[in-house]
């Protein structure tokens, strides 16, 4: 939608909330990016919810998260002191390289560990994409990592299962970012 659009859904969920005296945060989320681009956006948020996918942005795993903290304290600079959430993040274990930034089980481990050890030691929430591999997604114009995104699978007796590097990350494990 346009941003005059959304600014109009975001105004008439607020009044409906104030209306009713609900106290309840109202945000939207979009890629940084876009965001930054749609300053009035921001102001009209009360959090911000920002995706971060460093690989679309063809980072390289050794600079990804780099790149990400660079791009979130942009964000968080025009933020206005509102928490900026990461809404969105991953890496996937599969399929074609964009630029510099190559998919495979090890890069989508150590991203995980990497950007996990980041948002904890600077307070960050997050949500991380996804939980499990969408086979679904091969044919949904993602390209062949769509399917690949997940920290898990889910086998054919439909049971899941972390993918190989990803239990550090619950066993408590931090790398220094």
């Amino acid at each position: 939608v346009s941003e005059a659009t959304l600014l109009g859904y975001i105004g008439q969920v607020k009044s409906y909330f104030t209306a009713h005296g609900l106290n309840i945060p109202v945000t939207t989320a979009d890629t940084f990016s876009t965001l930054l681009n749609h300053p009035n956006v921001l102001n009209a948020v009360d959090v911000v919810y920002a995706n971060f996918y460093p690989f679309w942005e063809h980072s390289a795993i050794n600079f990804a998260v780099a790149n990400l903290n660079a791009e979130y304290r942009e964000l968080q600079n025009l933020a206005g002191g509102k928490q900026v959430v990461v809404s969105e993040t991953g890496w996937p274990s599969a399929g074609s390289a964009q630029g510099a930034a190559i998919p495979s089980a090890q890069n989508a481990a150590y991203y995980f560990l990497d950007f996990v050890s980041w948002a904890r030691a600077n307070y960050v929430s997050y949500a991380y994409f996804e939980a499990n591999d969408e086979p679904w997604k091969a044919t949904s114009g993602e390209g062949d990592v769509g399917p690949n995104w997940g920290i898990g699978i889910i086998d054919s007796n439909n049971t899941f299962n972390l993918k190989p590097g990803m239990q550090t990350v619950f066993d408590g494990t931090t790398t220094t970012t």
